[in-house]
């Protein structure tokens, strides 16, 4: 696929106020320079962002919607959940993503605890300081492995210690995928299984997951994403339909945590067809 003038849609952003490297404010311009006509601003285990993005997107005539990405365990996989639409004051959203706030911090602790055992020493201070008071996510301990010169990128720190199955990887104590999908949709919003294939799970084994999380009140699976092939996205979406849920994408942009990839176009290629925004607007009726 060739990237087209259309205006595009990125339902799957990162700030500054968790693992990403940009303010709000640049995601907003970055979207507009982009050609983007709506986005989500989809930062983990928080909504912090959501109001100022909606406000300054609604003066420079770009649709926010307000979204959050949270951690969650599927048969001992560990998967992430993209919300939207939601209203984080019903039903204790914000007091429920306190408790999952609470298990990233314990999280993050034992993480420096194994750089520790192996002689790479970060303080919980300058970790904090890295994340300029942020929700604190891996990629800041990577950024502080960088500036140790322990590794020369990002993705080598995560190579080397913090991807599953190295050394400093310490699974979270993550809530149901069904209590997930439960808040979420109590709060008024829609859930998508974001990213399916980089939960640990077979293409081979999808479809049945995706018909079982359907019967939980799942929405949308992000099908059309950054890192996959054209036609792995067309597979994806086509089993997604397959089972009634819609077939949604983003580009997971974290600024210069993830360079190269850009908001709406990822790569260069992505492109998430526009009736996806009206489809999960419809789920919200």
């Amino acid at each position: 696929m060739t990237y087209t003038k259309n205006k595009m849609i990125d339902l799957h952003i990162h700030s500054m106020i968790s693992d990403g490297s940009d303010s709000v404010e640049k995601i907003i311009e970055l979207a507009i320079s982009n050609n983007c006509k709506a986005i989500a601003l989809s930062d983990h285990d928080t909504v912090q962002g959501c109001e100022q993005a909606k406000n300054y997107g609604e003066k420079l005539g770009l649709e926010v919607i307000t979204a959050c990405e949270i951690n969650a365990q599927w048969e001992n996989k560990s998967v992430h959940i993209l919300g939207y639409f939601f209203q984080p004051i019903q039903n204790g959203l914000l007091e429920y993503l306190k408790t999952i706030q609470a298990t990233r911090h314990e999280r993050n602790l034992m993480t420096l605890e194994k750089l520790q055992e192996i002689g790479i020493k970060i303080d919980f201070d300058q970790l904090y300081e890295q994340a300029k008071g942020a929700i604190i996510g891996k990629p800041h301990i990577a950024a502080i492995l960088m500036q140790q010169n322990k590794v020369s990128s990002i993705q080598q720190a995560f190579d080397l210690y913090l991807a599953r199955g190295k050394i400093a990887y310490i699974d979270r104590n993550s809530p149901d995928v069904s209590q997930v999908i439960e808040v979420i949709n109590q709060s008024g919003g829609v859930a998508v299984f974001a990213h399916p294939l980089r939960s640990n799970i077979e293409k081979s084994e999808l479809e049945q997951i995706l018909i079982k999380m359907s019967h939980l009140g799942l929405g949308g699976v992000e099908c059309y994403y950054s890192s996959y092939s054209q036609s792995l996205r067309e597979e994806l979406a086509e089993i997604t339909s397959r089972t009634g849920l819609v077939p949604t994408g983003g580009s997971d942009y974290h600024g210069s945590y993830k360079p190269k990839l850009q908001i709406g176009i990822g790569y260069g290629d992505l492109e998430v067809p526009n009736i996806v925004l009206d489809r999960l607007k419809q789920i919200c009726l």
